[in-house]
C-alpha cells in the first residue's frame, strides 16, 4: 500500500496566499492563515498576489573613503534632473549623474532639511533662513524669516513655518517676506491654533487643503486663500515623531507615531477629515523603530517605508495594506523615486533597485519567512510537500523551506554540478516527471519544469553545462516525500543566493 493511501482522514493544505503580512500583535498561532510571524525581503507582486523575494540593490556612486562626512537626507530636483544629498556635516551635494557629486553650499540650519519644488529649482529649510537650489547653484534667502523649520509651496505662494506660525512669501516672490496691509499680494501669516501650545513640527497638503501636525498631537486645517482662508482643530491625540515622520499618498496623510500609524483621510462626513490607525499589527516594530525614523512613499513600489537603523525598513505594501520589512547588508538614511528607478541612499553613497539582482553591499540578501504554527490536540504527520517557484538560484544557495526539522532545498534551475543525471542515464529526459537514474538501481529525484523546449529544442551542450537551464519565468516545482510528526506544524522558509516568486506550498497531512 502507498504511504498516502494508508489514512483516511488525510488533507491536502495548499498555501499561497500570504497578503496580510506581518502580524505580530499576538502569538504566531492565532494569527490569520494569510499573515505572517516573520517576513524579511519579501514583498507582494502587484500582478499577480504572489510574494516574491524584494530585488537586490547595484552601487551607482562611493563617497571618498577619507570623506569626513555621512550623508543622512536626500531630495530630488525634478526640473533639473539633479539629486541632492545632505551631510551629516550640514553640507549640500548635487549630482546630474549620478557619478559626479559635488558639493554646492551648506545648510542654513541644524533641524533635518524640508524641501519643496519651486519655480526652476528647489526649496530646502533646515531652521534657518529659506535655501534655493538650481542645479549646482545655491543661494540662502536672506529675507526670509530667520526661522524656517519647513516649507511648502501653494497657490504662488512659498510657506514657511516656526514653532507656532505659518508665513507666506509674496505671490510669486519667495524673496518678498515683508507685510502691507494694502497690498493682498504681499506676505501674510496665520497663527496654527490660538493658545493651543504645542509646536508645529510638519505641514503636508491634503487634498485641497493644508494640514498643520503639531508636536502636542493636534492636528489643524488651514482651507481657502488669504483673506478668504479659515483654520480649524480636526483632532487631538496624534503624535508625530517628528518632520520626517509623515507623508502623503493621494488624499491621504500617514503619519507615524510612537506605537502606530495614523491616516488622515479626506471624507464625505461632517469635518471633513478622518484619522485612522494603521499598524495594529506591527506595533512592536513601530515602537522599535527610531525617534528620527524616515516615513517615504515609494511610488514605483507602491509603498510606504519607515526606514529604520542598521539597514532595516518596515514598510506598508499598498498593494495589499499590509506591513512587511526589508533588511539591506548597510544602514539605509533615505530613498528617492525617479521616474521607476528607486535610488537607495546609504551613509556612504547611492545605489539603485536592480531586479537582475539578489545582493547588496556584494553579499547575498538573507531571506526569511514564517507563517502561521498549527497546533494539534493530537499529532501532526506531514507525509508529502510540493514546493512551487519561479526563478532561479545560484550554485550553493542555501534558501530552503522547513517543516519543523525537515528540510526541503529551494528548486534550482541550474545544470551546474548535475551532469552525473544526464551522463549514464538510461530513462527518459524529454518529458520525465519522475525519478532520473543515475545507473544500476541508484534513484535521484530532481525537480521538474513545465517547459520541455528547453531541453528537447536546445542545441547547446547539456553534460557539464553550467548556465541556466530557464530563464526566470519559467515554473519549477520540487516534489518531496518526508516524514515528520509533531504536535505543532510550522512551516519557515529561509536562505540567501535566489530569487523567486512563492507560487505555492502543498503537503500532504493527517492528525494520528
Amino acid at each position: 500500500m502507498r504511504l498516502s493511501s494508508k489514512h483516511a482522514n488525510q488533507q491536502v493544505v495548499a498555501l499561497s496566499d500570504f497578503t496580510g503580512g506581518l502580524n505580530t500583535s499576538t502569538t504566531e498561532e492565532q494569527i490569520a492563515a494569510n499573515q505572517l510571524v516573520q517576513s524579511i525581503n519579501f514583498e507582494v507582486q502587484s500582478t499577480t498576489g504572489l510574494l516574491k523575494t524584494v530585488d537586490g540593490t547595484r552601487k551607482i556612486y562611493r563617497a571618498p573613503t577619507d570623506a569626513e562626512y555621512k550623508f543622512k537626507a536626500a531630495a530630488y530636483d525634478r526640473l533639473n534632473g539633479h539629486l541632492v544629498l545632505f551631510g551629516d556635516n550640514k553640507a549640500i551635494f548635487s549630482t546630474k549623474n549620478m557619478q559626479d557629486v559635488k558639493q554646492i553650499g551648506t545648510l542654513s540650519g541644524d533641524l533635518p532639511p524640508v524641501t519643496a519644488l519651486w519655480e526652476d529649482g528647489l526649496l530646502v529649510a533646515s531652521g534657518g533662513h529659506l535655501q534655493y537650489l538650481d542645479g549646482f547653484q545655491m543661494k540662502t534667502i536672506s529675507t526670509s524669516p530667520d526661522m524656517c523649520k519647513g516649507c511648502y509651496v501653494r497657490s504662488g505662494r512659498v510657506l514657511v513655518f516656526d514653532d507656532e506660525n505659518v508665513r507666506y512669501s509674496g505671490v510669486g516672490d519667495e524673496e518678498n517676506w515683508t507685510e502691507d496691509s494694502d497690498d493682498p499680494s504681499a506676505s501674510v501669516w496665520v497663527e496654527a491654533g490660538y493658545k493651543a501650545g504645542g509646536k508645529i513640527i510638519g505641514m503636508v497638503n491634503l487634498s485641497s487643503d493644508i494640514l498643520i501636525i503639531k508636536d502636542n498631537g493636534m492636528l489643524f486645517r488651514l482651507s481657502g486663500e488669504y483673506p478668504d482662508w479659515s483654520i480649524s482643530e480636526i483632532a487631538r491625540e496624534v503624535d508625530c515623531r517628528g518632520p520626517n515622520g509623515y507623508c502623503n499618498v493621494v488624499n491621504t496623510t500617514c503619519i507615524l507615531g510612537e506605537k502606530t500609524i495614523r491616516a488622515i483621510v479626506t471624507t464625505q462626513e461632517y469635518g471633513s477629515m478622518r484619522a485612522n490607525s494603521l499598524g495594529e499589527n506591527v506595533r512592536d516594530e513601530i515602537r522599535m523603530l527610531p525617534l528620527d525614523a524616515k516615513m517615504r512613499y515609494v511610488p514605483p513600489l507602491n509603498q510606504i517605508w519607515i526606514i529604520g537603523n542598521g539597514g532595516i525598513v518596515l514598510f506598508l505594501d499598498l498593494n495589499c495594506n499590509a506591513f512587511f520589512k526589508r533588511q539591506f547588508n548597510a544602514n539605509v538614511v533615505d530613498v528617492v523615486s525617479v521616474n521607476e528607478d528607486v535610488y537607495i541612499i546609504k551613509e556612504n553613497g547611492i545605489d539603485i533597485l536592480d531586479s537582475s539582482s539578489f545582493s547588496d553591499e556584494d553579499d547575498y540578501l538573507e531571506y526569511t519567512l514564517q507563517g502561521k504554527t498549527q497546533i494539534s490536540h493530537y499529532d501532526f504527520l506531514v507525509k508529502r510537500v510540493a514546493f512551487a517557484c519561479t526563478g532561479y538560484a545560484v550554485s550553493g544557495s542555501d534558501t530552503a523551506l522547513y517543516i519543523g526539522d525537515v528540510k526541503i532545498p529551494l528548486p534550482s534551475k541550474l545544470a551546474y554540478n548535475m551532469a552525473d543525471y544526464v551522463y549514464e542515464n538510461w530513462g527518459l529526459v524529454y518529458g520525465n516527471k519522475e525519478y532520473v537514474n543515475k545507473g544500476g538501481n541508484v534513484n535521484h529525484r530532481i525537480v521538474y519544469v513545465n517547459s520541455d523546449v528547453f531541453v528537447y529544442d536546445n542545441w547547446e551542450y547539456v553534460y557539464g553545462n553550467g548556465d541556466y537551464v530557464l530563464d526566470f519565468d519559467g515554473y519549477v516545482v520540487r516534489d518531496e516525500r518526508i516524514r515528520y510528526r509533531n504536535k505543532a506544524l510550522t512551516l519557515k522558509l529561509q536562505g540567501k543566493g535566489s530569487k523567486f516568486i512563492l507560487n505555492g506550498i502543498k503537503y500532504d497531512v493527517v492528525e494520528v
